[in-house]
């Protein structure tokens, strides 16, 4: 009886380490960070901090901004819009890179 138990219990415990394997593996590719909708309306440049691109895997292109007067809030502005442009413009801001990631900062 207890050979029959032997490779039960040894598929079974190889079955369970496969599937968290693959799971373990499908969570380390997922982007930390995408927009999935953009503002309407614009942002006065006095209130923007920095602006960062989203992850290249996100499945829509755009820039996540970083609020300072609501700290710790981020919102997604479509960079193809004039006013995003001409945000960067009047913001004089500058791409930097740090640890493959650029970051976008106002230049001072």
């Amino acid at each position: 009886m207890l050979n029959l138990k032997s490779p039960i219990i040894l598929t079974t415990c190889l079955l369970l380490l496969s599937a968290f394997a693959l799971q373990t593996y499908a969570n380390t590719f997922n982007p930390e960070e995408c927009c999935f909708k953009f503002l309407s309306n614009s942002i006065p440049a006095r209130r923007v901090k920095l602006i960062r691109p989203t992850d290249p895997l996100c499945p829509m292109e755009g820039e996540i901004w970083f609020i300072r007067v609501k700290k710790g809030n981020e919102y997604c502005a479509d960079p193809s819009q004039e006013w995003v442009k001409q945000l960067i413009e009047v913001k004089g801001l500058k791409s930097t890179k740090r640890e493959n990631n650029t970051t976008v900062t106002a230049s001072q």
